[in-house]
């Protein structure tokens, strides 16, 4: 049951970044979630629907994020936009793994030295993003 679970997960995946390429909205940071492990696709939020972790999310990304992503999450010339589809349609966990393990090829550190609960909190804040 478990493999079919993460199939699935993955087909999904999939088809969500290919509908982005169909629609001429192709997303340019899609590929850094290509190598998601499946454990970390079926993982869920802890802190989802909980409005102090949003807050708390916020002040995190403020704090460690938002000096190459903006203030708003909109993107600048060092990194981009993390609102619209690629960040609302990918797996909470698949973000989380992202934050950790960072893409330095593309100036992403890892996040790695924060604790979980933290990089939890910085992907529910994320995911409220138009």
């Amino acid at each position: 049951m478990k493999t079919s679970i993460r199939w699935v997960l993955k087909i999904l995946m999939v088809l969500t970044f290919t509908s982005g390429f169909i629609y001429g909205a192709a997303p340019n940071h899609s590929d850094h979630f290509s190598n998601v492990p499946s454990s970390m696709l079926a993982k869920a939020n802890p802190y989802s629907g909980h409005p102090q972790a949003v807050l708390a999310g916020k002040k995190l990304f403020d704090h460690h994020c938002s000096a190459c992503h903006g203030r708003g999450a909109e993107g600048s010339g060092r990194a981009p936009s993390l609102k619209g589809d690629v960040i609302q349609y990918t797996a909470p966990g698949a973000i989380l793994w992202f934050l950790k393990k960072g893409d330095l090829k593309h100036s992403m550190p890892a996040w790695s030295q924060l604790p979980e609960p933290t990089l939890w909190q910085i992907v529910t804040y994320l995911k409220t993003l138009p």
